[in-house]
């Protein structure tokens, strides 16, 4: 299990969420070699001065595999092994679309992989 987030996120202004879930939605898009071995969940947070996006991934084996890391948008996220309880947390809201989420406001905007 993985917890992603985008790394750009100060590039993301408040008043283009339509632009956001497009962005959101071409990274899906690219990742149809990995539906046999990955389930996700991104969504979008109005964050202070920008948008915000984060993902939960549980993918097949221990690591990220190739499928996912050959995608363009891969390098466009930090990616972060889920190991702690509190990472447990955010990874079951994000899979969710339910819960505090560290404060941030969901904006009920987002795509599942499956």
């Amino acid at each position: 299990m993985w917890i992603c987030d985008y790394k750009y996120n100060n590039e993301l202004a408040k008043d283009s969420v339509f632009k956001t879930c497009n962005l959101v939605g071409g990274f899906i898009q690219r990742l149809d070699k990995l539906r046999k071995y990955g389930f996700g969940s991104v969504l979008i947070f109005d964050g202070e001065t920008s948008l915000e996006i984060s993902g939960a991934w549980l993918f097949r084996g221990q690591e990220v595999p190739a499928e996912m890391t050959t995608c363009d948008d891969y390098e466009l996220y930090t990616w972060k092994k889920v190991e702690s309880a509190e990472d447990k947390k955010k990874l079951e809201e994000l899979w969710a679309w339910a819960g505090d989420f560290g404060g941030r406001k969901f904006i009920d905007q987002g795509k599942v992989f499956k």
